[in-house]
């Protein structure tokens, strides 16, 4: 996945000793023996490397966000995180085809098979061979990354920005190599500590987009079945703007200030 880095393991990569069968004639000393370790000082100092490094991202990309009106759509952490947040972003731009991260993941798959001489040697498949990892990719939750990323700006015939908290952008297709797709790109984030499970994105929109969204989430909260059906079709299809109400000063503030 882009970024490189791994995300370390809180275990220190060893197993929790099973507790020993217990000592009924000294009960007290089976206790002990089945009472769990304690984290040794090298893991506890490792959590709060991680924790550093997670509250670090989160506050660097929340204010440079800010800065620029923008701010973070949360994507389940679920192993479709990259093609839940195009999926999301396909929805912002006006996307007629409604792609759900099943799609996605099919149309990268396929768009790798495809093209398997761009793909195939960049990729680490270990004992499988490269069709196996591309069914892989499309039938199950492993992890999609750079090279999903390519394939669906590909697929999609749609640029895609990504930024992490240093703000640094990396742009799919290579603008280096390939001409820049027409209309407004998908804008992601790319969060390396943000979640224990490992890498991670996120959706980006702008903070008056997420603010209609959150009206019309409310309002279907509220209305009968019919105009609730309205109005989560317009916000799938990314009209909430024009859908939504004027609301106070105070949600922007707390959606803004909340962007991370």
């Amino acid at each position: 996945m882009w970024g490189g880095d791994e995300v370390e393991d809180p275990t220190g990569g060893e197993e929790e000793e099973e507790p020993r069968e217990a000592n009924h004639a000294v009960p007290e000393q089976a206790a002990r023996q089945a009472k769990p370790e304690t984290p040794s000082k090298a893991d506890a100092q490792k959590a709060k490397r991680r924790l550093r490094a997670k509250d670090l991202e989160a506050r660097t990309l929340a204010k440079k966000l800010k800065e620029e009106g923008q701010c973070l759509i949360e994507i389940s952490a679920d192993g479709h995180c990259l093609f839940s947040a195009v999926s999301d972003q396909l929805r912002r731009v006006g996307c007629k085809e409604d792609h759900t991260f099943k799609t996605l993941r099919k149309l990268a798959a396929e768009y790798m098979l495809n093209n398997e001489v761009d793909f195939k040697d960049f990729l680490n498949l270990e004992k499988q061979s490269f069709e196996a990892y591309c069914r892989k990719m499309e039938r199950t939750s492993i992890w999609g990354g750079q090279h999903e990323l390519i394939a669906l700006s590909h697929g999609l015939k749609r640029n895609i920005v990504v930024m992490r908290h240093d703000m640094n952008l990396q742009h799919f297709p290579d603008p280096e190599n390939y001409p820049a797709y027409p209309g407004d790109p998908l804008r992601l984030s790319y969060h390396m500590h943000e979640y224990t499970g490992g890498e991670h994105y996120n959706s980006v929109v702008s903070i008056e987009e997420k603010l209609s969204r959150n009206r019309i989430r409310r309002k279907l909260d509220d209305a009968p079945a019919g105009a609730a059906s309205a109005a989560r079709s317009l916000l799938q299809k990314g009209e909430s703007k024009e859908a939504a109400l004027t609301e106070d000063e105070e949600e922007e503030e707390e959606v803004a200030g909340g962007a991370s």
